[in-house]
């Protein structure tokens, strides 16, 4: 697009715009009363050149009309698909699983402290990260567990920060004073994970610091260490050799409460989603604050391995 002149440099509106009322006929609009000054502008979803909106795009990618959201705080928007997610949406809602959600990060710093926490959400279409900070930790965390499936919706989007997801999304969503989480009772249709998994053996062909999504037998576990990192903070750490049907060993550095908690009697199969590739060793993995493990999972994946 090329800018012919900015806003800054108008004197005032341009033509005549009315307020968009749903239902309502342009007739209809240009006989309603004037509205009051400075009335906030309704944004509408992006349409196509035909005239379809979202919900020819939910019937494209799920074969089914979308079904209607929950009376919530927000209204009653349709629920969309994530993939169809974007900046200029103003109402929409997602009906989704939480696949990971981190522990509580705090901060501080010169312009003060906080709190946040984030989660990964996936549907049939797709996945996206979201950000809660402040208010939203003490309002949401406790109510949301991984694995459930919520109807999600007035939260903020903005291009995704790639230094801290590895989900396969351009955009992420920050929770805020006007979303609303409510827990899906009927959520057997929403997918747990979609994961892209790499085999151990294609490994030593992938960049160094590449995040990858590995599934693999639990062949030896070490037990778990305490060290202390650079900023004098003492942090678990565990080494467990992880092996799949390409008859390639890799040893992966699980951290924090992972490390802790895990439990490698019965060589459980083991996936986890968004490790980082090292070539420590020649070729190694590690956990990061956004992997998600998973023990035994419900994928077809894990049955194919256990068999194997």
């Amino acid at each position: 697009m090329e800018i012919l002149k900015s806003a800054d440099q108008m004197p005032g509106k341009i033509g005549d715009p009315t307020p968009y009322v749903e239902g309502q006929s342009k007739a209809q609009q240009s006989t309603a009363p004037t509205p009051a000054p400075t009335p906030t502008p309704t944004v509408r979803p992006l349409q196509s050149k035909n005239g379809s909106d979202g919900n020819d795009i939910y019937i494209y990618i799920f074969g089914k009309k979308p079904m209607a959201a929950p009376n919530t705080p927000g209204g009653t928007s349709k629920v969309v698909p994530i993939a169809s997610l974007n900046p200029y949406q103003s109402k929409w809602t997602v009906r989704a699983r939480v696949t990971n959600k981190n522990a509580i990060r705090t901060w501080s710093n010169s312009r003060g402290e906080g709190k946040l926490f984030s989660m990964e959400l996936v549907d049939e279409s797709g996945e996206i990260r979201a950000t809660g900070f402040n208010n939203e930790v003490d309002k949401f965390y406790s109510l949301i567990e991984q694995g459930k499936v919520y109807y999600i919706s007035k939260g903020t989007l903005k291009i995704a920060n790639k230094q801290f997801s590895s989900l396969k999304n351009d955009y992420e969503m920050t929770l805020n004073g006007e979303t609303s989480i409510i827990p899906c009772e009927d959520s057997h249709d929403v997918p747990m994970v979609q994961c892209e998994f790499v085999s151990i053996a294609d490994l030593e062909s992938r960049e160094k610091d590449t995040i990858v999504d590995v599934i693999g037998v639990c062949k030896n576990t070490e037990d778990v260490m305490r060290i202390t990192t650079k900023n004098s903070r003492e942090v678990s750490k565990r080494n467990i050799q992880l092996m799949d049907m390409s008859g390639r060993v890799i040893q992966l550095t699980m951290w924090g409460n992972d490390a802790d908690t895990f439990d490698g009697s019965g060589q459980p199969i083991l996936a986890i989603k968004g490790a980082r590739l090292s070539d420590f060793g020649g070729r190694s993995l590690s956990t990061l604050y956004s992997s998600t493990v998973m023990i035994n999972p419900d994928i077809p994946e894990a049955y194919k391995l256990r068999g194997w």
